[in-house]
């Protein structure tokens, strides 16, 4: 990692660092952190890499003591754990905006016209037993 980082920082400009970073790194770093728990050690050992790249692009080392806000101003970028909380808040909102919407996903039930043992209800049944019973009469009057 030490090598290809003085490497890029030597032989690339701090706008194309910036683009490869805001491009396919902050994008998969983010990819589903609206449901992380962060705690405060995890928004420590977020912050710490992300402050790791910046500090050197804003020309500064650890013991130039300046603050992680005041290197993210110079540089005009926004931290990781801001876009974090601002996913966490879209999505917070968007919940409570289809929260009146019918889900789309939601199983209904399939409703048939046809009744319960259509063929079988009472009805049918004393019809049936009536029809036998007149036709046994039937067949034993002379």
């Amino acid at each position: 990692m030490g090598i290809i980082k003085r490497t890029i920082f030597k032989k690339a400009r701090t706008e194309t660092i910036l683009k490869i970073y805001n491009t396919p790194v902050l994008p998969t770093f983010l990819y589903g952190s609206e449901n992380w728990a962060l705690t405060a050690l995890k928004r420590r050992r977020i912050e710490a890499p992300e402050m790791k790249l910046l500090r050197p692009l804003a020309g500064y080392t650890l013991y130039d003591h300046k603050t992680n806000d005041y290197i993210r101003r110079e540089i005009r970028i926004t931290g990781i754990l801001d876009k974090i909380d601002e996913y966490r808040r879209k999505l917070v909102s968007t919940l409570a905006k289809n929260a009146t919407k019918p889900n789309p996903f939601e199983i209904i039930p399939l409703q048939t016209r046809r009744k319960e043992n259509n063929w079988k209800t009472e009805e049918a049944l004393a019809r049936a037993a009536v029809t036998v019973e007149t036709e046994r009469i039937k067949g034993s009057s002379p």
